[in-house]
């Protein structure tokens, strides 16, 4: 099994700590009547992982059971599930996992090649049965956290109109907080809001949610900042974040040190930089960044998530150590510093793999996270996908502005 995947396997779910496990409104409110609140997320998560527990010594015990794809709503089991408080779901979660993490670690290379049907997605062996697994997990666990935002929005105190029902949900049977469907103003305050543009990045003065933008492959604009330096030996570095595994679009992947969209709830002066305290922790002046110009970026690689957006990209000379960031860990796992003759060599196929120093986060189960150094093993494939070899067009320009050089474009 590949060790990236026992690594993710042994620390997914420690994420979840970084939720308040007292605040019961945010774990029983729903988005909407039909969907699921974070508490029944969770539920299914805890319940799912025994089912999958047991699937994998069926595939150890039988040749190539054949799976149908699995329904929370028709197990009986994920009922009661749901009437666990979130403590006992916690300690249920932990225990079943670690079952989890001791069956991979006697697995051997044979057995990690038996095979299972899955009735939609066909034979998978083991280790891809694993995989299915994880990405399922992570799926819910982004899901919880963009439930979290939208609750945070709720007590902002900037809606104009709130309305909450108590109902019992009587086939739940737990009081389940619903948010009024005729309230459009809440339903519109759920999520970032995006100026659309047109294809000569021009507004257009309409306004859609995210989800929405992306969904239809609206233009739309994001700033794009990159952090250089010059070590004492004099070598190039360019420093990319590891983006977090519950991302939406390319998960786990390095990308630009720190980016974001521009919503419009302010003007686009008032928010430029925003990206870069929020998910790095430093605070950038300015003056002291360098604008290379607007990229403009088409990325249609997943179904229903089409990326046109209006780049402003920037460069910023900053030498401040790994360690001293301030991630934002719900957005970023991880940094390196990586050394841009041999980042051109890796994006040009010179070599396969190269090596980068840097810090990765540590998820505790109190909830806490850490810093720890290290280096890391990097190929072309662990960066986010892109159609004009951006991440090398980024080195080179970030080579040309560390020697002094005025006129440097996107």
């Amino acid at each position: 099994m590949e060790k990236y995947l026992q690594k993710l396997l042994e620390t997914q779910h420690l994420v979840i700590k970084l939720i308040k496990r007292n605040d019961q409104i945010f774990w029983q409110i729903r988005p909407q009547t039909n969907k699921w609140s974070a508490h029944e997320h969770f539920a299914h998560l805890v319940c799912y992982q025994h089912v999958f527990y047991n699937r994998m010594l069926l595939i150890l015990e039988t040749d190539n059971p054949h799976f149908e794809r699995y329904e929370g709503n028709d197990d009986d089991a994920f009922i009661l599930f749901k009437q666990m408080t979130i403590k006992e779901l916690w300690q249920d979660f932990k225990k079943t996992r670690k079952k989890l993490t001791n069956l991979v670690a006697k697995l051997s290379d044979k057995e990690f090649k038996r095979i299972a049907t899955h009735s939609r997605y066909g034979e998978l062996d083991m280790e891809q049965w694993f995989t299915f697994f994880i990405l399922h997990e992570s799926n819910h666990i982004f899901t919880i956290f963009q439930l979290q935002k939208q609750h945070k929005t709720l007590n902002s105190g900037e809606l104009l109109a709130i309305s909450l029902d108590n109902n019992v949900d009587s086939n739940l049977g737990t009081n389940t907080i619903n948010i009024s469907a005729n309230s459009q103003f809440l339903q519109a305050n759920k999520q970032e809001f995006i100026e659309v543009y047109n294809s000569h990045n021009q507004p257009t003065g309409e306004i859609l949610p995210r989800t929405e933008i992306h969904q239809k492959g609206l233009w739309h604009r994001t700033m794009h900042c990159w952090i250089i330096y010059k070590d004492k030996k004099g070598l190039d570095y360019v420093v990319f974040q590891r983006r977090s595994v519950w991302k939406d679009s390319d998960p786990n992947k390095f990308d630009t040190t720190a980016a974001g969209h521009y919503t419009a709830d302010l003007p686009i002066e008032a928010q430029k930089f925003r990206e870069i305290e929020e998910e790095l922790g430093l605070q950038p002046v300015e003056s002291e960044l360098f604008f290379a110009g607007v990229r403009i970026n088409i990325e249609d690689f997943q179904e229903q998530f089409f990326n046109h957006e209006f780049q402003d990209v920037y460069f910023w000379k900053n030498n401040t150590a790994l360690k001293n960031y301030k991630l934002q860990t719900e957005e970023v796992s991880g940094l390196i510093a990586l050394e841009i003759t041999k980042g051109l060599e890796l994006f040009t196929h010179e070599i396969a793999t190269t090596t980068a120093k840097g810090i990765e986060v540590i998820y505790a189960e109190d909830g806490t996270t850490s810093y720890k150094n290290k280096t890391f093993t990097i190929r072309k494939d662990d960066f986010g996908q892109t159609l004009d070899n951006y991440f090398a067009k980024a080195l080179v320009l970030a080579k040309r502005i560390l020697a002094g050089e005025k006129y440097v474009l996107i």
